[in-house]
């Protein structure tokens, strides 16, 4: 079975990444995370986040469960 990451952002939640994203400098693996976030959040697979960032599935694993990553 696939997994899923069960994301769930608040509208504020949703804009602080968004707003992250768009105009802070951050380090890839930050910005990889916010990304990751915001896909789970829209309901995608793990294996479709992990295709959409160029992340390892086990990476999307973690971040989506709040784990490190």
């Amino acid at each position: 079975m696939r997994k899923m990451a069960v994301v769930q952002l608040t509208e504020e939640q949703r804009a602080d990444l968004t707003q992250r994203l768009e105009r802070n400098p951050l380090t890839g693996r930050q910005r990889r995370r916010h990304q990751i976030l915001l896909l789970a959040d829209q309901g995608r697979t793990d294996p479709q986040i992990a295709q959409a960032t160029g992340a390892s599935l086990s990476t999307v694993e973690r971040s989506a469960r709040g784990g490190a990553g």
